[in-house]
């Protein structure tokens, strides 16, 4: 009888055994490391490009090393391929995440309904969500952080004048 010796992946609690794999690849990348999908796709025995059946597992691995070990990989868009970013690269990536969650807050608060719409008790609840919503689209303008460099502090009043009555 043949032994046939296979490589065993480590466990990950609550990951799938693809995703495992790759948590196990991608964990000791350095900023600049460059994998493409079909390095990926022999990890995972699987197609890793976009639209396969691999590519859920590729995010869902580079979730988890980001918020475990710190470590950040993100696509690269149009050369098939996934990139550990530097710290200025991951600057540049946060702030872009913080212009796309500004136009989610802005859509949040178009769809705000008017406080006259809604029962007495729902009032509060809704006057809270604006609040946040208001905060969080104030502080993300490019104006108030011209503000806080400048070491001023934005303007509160105008977010209160915000608030739906």
């Amino acid at each position: 009888m043949e032994h046939h010796e296979t490589k065993r992946w480590p466990a990950v609690p609550g990951f799938a055994r693809e995703t495992a794999q790759l948590i196990s690849a991608l964990k000791d990348g350095k900023p600049g490391d460059v994998l493409t999908d079909e390095h990926l796709s022999r990890v995972i025995e699987r197609d890793c490009s976009n639209g396969g059946d691999g590519r859920r597992y590729v995010l869902s691995a580079c979730k988890y090393l980001l918020r475990t070990h710190g470590v950040a990989w993100e696509r690269v868009k149009g050369e098939g391929s996934i990139k550990c970013l530097s710290a200025d690269e991951r600057l540049e990536s946060a702030k872009g995440s913080g212009a796309r969650g500004r136009r989610w807050v802005k859509k949040g608060m178009a769809t705000m309904p008017p406080m006259d719409d809604l029962a007495p008790d729902k009032r509060s609840d809704a006057l809270l969500t604006a609040a946040q919503l208001g905060g969080m689209e104030m502080f993300s303008r490019a104006q108030t952080r011209k503000q806080l460099e400048g070491g001023k502090l934005p303007n509160l009043k105008a977010l209160l004048e915000r608030v739906p009555k």
